[in-house]
């Protein structure tokens, strides 16, 4: 899952995608929760209540939210190729400025070539571009350990804050849940 922020709906709004999005039926947001620091009371922050703030985000499954957003962007004419395994990236140097050129194989096997102004690596956690290019530094304070998992009929916070992320730290380390 996703945990959205509510700087993020009118993004969304400004794409036109809002109504897929709220059609998906995704939870909806309120703000989120915490046990942190000194007090060992839960508290909350709610999103209405800042400046420009929106009533709520969405708690995403990532997956689908990705898919309706590719959706989207080719119902306005944005080419969209998928299954495509990139073989090789270059930068290039025009008389306009720089850009790239993508090399990719198809889902059949042919090399396919394509060129724009800018190149987005939307790739997570495999850093496609930061791995090639090895851009990619190990920053030792981040050494850590995280564990996921995906969990059916978990208790949920009640009341208004049901929808809220809850953060909860301790002494040697946090974790977070999604609803």
């Amino acid at each position: 899952g996703e945990s959205l922020l509510s700087a993020t709906m009118p993004i969304l709004e400004s794409l036109g995608v809002m109504p897929a999005i709220e059609a998906a039926g995704f939870l909806k947001k309120p703000g989120g929760t915490f046990r942190w620091g000194d007090n060992a009371e839960p508290w909350s922050f709610f999103f209405r209540e800042d400046p420009g703030g929106r009533p709520h985000a969405y708690q995403v499954v990532r997956a689908q939210f990705d898919h309706i957003l590719l959706k989207h962007a080719a119902s306005l004419g944005v080419e969209v190729r998928e299954g495509h395994a990139v073989r090789q990236i270059r930068q290039l140097d025009t008389v306009d400025g720089a850009g790239v050129e993508v090399t990719a194989l198809d889902p059949q096997g042919a090399l396919f070539t394509a060129s724009a102004a800018y190149l987005i690596d939307a790739s997570g956690q495999s850093a496609l571009l930061g791995t090639r290019e090895r851009l990619r530094e190990f920053n030792p304070f981040f050494k850590n350990l995280a564990v996921f998992g995906y969990f059916e009929n978990a208790k949920r916070l009640e009341g208004k804050i049901a929808g809220n992320i809850l953060s909860t730290a301790f002494a040697d380390g946090w974790f977070w849940l999604i609803p």
